[in-house]
């Protein structure tokens, strides 16, 4: 099983090499607890991205969302979290706090998107 975790494509070489890490210094949202947002859907991923309280539209500038997929093999099930700051029923979409640094190996690239951003904050 696969879940997917979003990033900006100037991050994603350093990803590749070192991993997700808990303390990288890059946090989507203020109210974010230490660890990697992950998700069931790679659309939703992206969104978050694109939506993130600490990304600006300056951070965007020659820049677009890249699609991570996690393999769920080499992750340690009991860092693995329900997401605390999302309540939501989306049917099938479910939400995750990875609380360990995610390895490389774990990581691959799954797509680069264009950068959007919703005016609906």
């Amino acid at each position: 099983m696969k879940l997917y975790h979003a990033t900006i494509s100037n991050r994603v070489d350093s990803i590749l090499k070192k991993g997700l890490l808990v303390d990288s210094g890059y946090k989507n949202y203020d109210y974010s607890n230490k660890c990697i947002c992950l998700t069931n859907n790679a659309v939703v991923a992206e969104s978050f991205v694109s939506n993130a309280d600490n990304i600006t539209d300056d951070d965007f500038e020659n820049e677009s969302v890249v699609v991570l997929s996690i393999d769920l093999d080499y992750l340690e099930k009991q860092y693995l979290y329900n997401d605390t700051n999302i309540i939501a029923d989306e049917g099938d979409v479910e939400y995750f706090e990875y609380r360990k640094n995610i390895p490389p190996e774990a990581i691959q690239e799954e797509y680069e998107a264009s950068f959007w951003r919703s005016t609906c904050k």
